[in-house]
């Protein structure tokens, strides 16, 4: 056990990285609290607005949203615990304040080919699947891949 109050450990932890309840829950844990300590620790950063999963969403979208797909990022939220409503409600603002757009997909993914190959020439087939395989880890759509490669390279 520390010598610190859980509640005091949850705002240090809070004060140095955003967190969504789950990971903040895991730190104290870790940090020798019980997890009903944890939980008083959770409900006191609560009660005052320092803990807030759908605010942690949106944030984490605004800043991941042009290096990921829309499926990848709410993937990766809630592998962070964020549940599927506080996801959905962040997407939702996210559209609304034009972090993401519905038509976005496609032009982040002609963005990253043209970071990569400004002339919009691929050397051979093997940079092409390489570039392909790249786009795809990130979420993209094999369909949209296409497309795009389709229209830079003709």
């Amino acid at each position: 056990m520390t010598n610190k109050s859980v509640e005091a450990c949850a705002m240090e932890l809070l004060l140095k990285q955003d967190r969504t309840e789950q990971s903040l829950r895991k730190k104290l844990i870790a940090a020798g609290f019980t997890g009903e300590e944890a939980g008083s620790g959770i409900d006191y950063v609560k009660s005052f607005g320092y803990l807030d999963d759908k605010r942690f969403a949106v944030s984490y979208i605004r800043s991941t949203a042009g290096r990921y797909s829309l499926s990848v990022l709410r993937r990766k939220l809630s592998e962070k615990g964020v549940s599927s409503e506080d996801i959905e409600e962040a997407v939702e603002e996210a559209f609304e304040e034009g972090s993401i757009d519905e038509n976005g997909e496609e032009e982040l993914i002609e963005k990253l080919i043209r970071k990569k190959y400004p002339d919009g020439i691929l050397p051979d087939e093997t940079a092409k699947n390489k570039l392909f395989a790249s786009l795809y880890r990130r979420g993209f759509a094999v369909r949209d891949v296409e497309k795009v490669l389709r229209r830079i390279l003709t």
